[in-house]
C-alpha cells in the first residue's frame, strides 16, 4: 500500500479515510429483505452506504464488486461503506434507467 500511494497521489488520504476510525467504515450485515435480490437491487436500495461486495454465507467467499446479475443468497451478508453501522438500512430498491431514478420492474410500486 505504501509503494502504491507513493505513484498515486492522494491515494494515501484514501486509504487513511477508509481504514481509519474516523468518517465511514466497513461494515458487514445480512438483510433477509435482500435474499433472492439481484446486487444491482441491493446497490439501489441504501441511501446511506454503498454496497461494495458480498460475503457468501455457504462458502465463505467474498465477492468485491459481483456483477450486476448476482444474486445474493439465504444468510449472504453485504459488505458495505457507511458512516456508522445504525445509520443505514436497505429502502425502496431505485435504478438508474434514462439519467434517471425509478423503480426497478422488480420492485412493486407503492401507490
Amino acid at each position: 500500500l505504501m509503494i502504491q500511494s507513493m505513484f498515486e497521489p492522494g491515494l494515501a488520504s484514501v486509504w487513511s479515510a477508509l481504514l481509519g476510525f474516523e468518517g465511514c467504515e466497513f461494515y458487514l450485515q445480512h438483510w433477509p429483505e435482500l435474499d433472492g435480490k439481484t446486487f444491482r437491487e441491493a446497490v439501489f436500495s441504501f441511501e446511506a452506504a454503498i454496497p461494495i461486495g458480498v460475503l457468501r454465507a455457504d462458502t465463505g467467499e467474498v465477492q468485491i464488486n459481483p456483477h450486476d446479475q448476482f444474486k445474493l443468497g439465504p444468510s449472504d451478508e453485504l459488505i458495505v461503506i457507511a458512516e456508522d453501522d445504525d445509520t443505514y438500512a436497505p429502502g425502496r430498491i431505485w435504478g438508474a434507467e434514462s439519467g434517471t431514478l425509478v423503480p426497478l420492474k422488480s420492485e412493486e410500486t407503492e401507490a
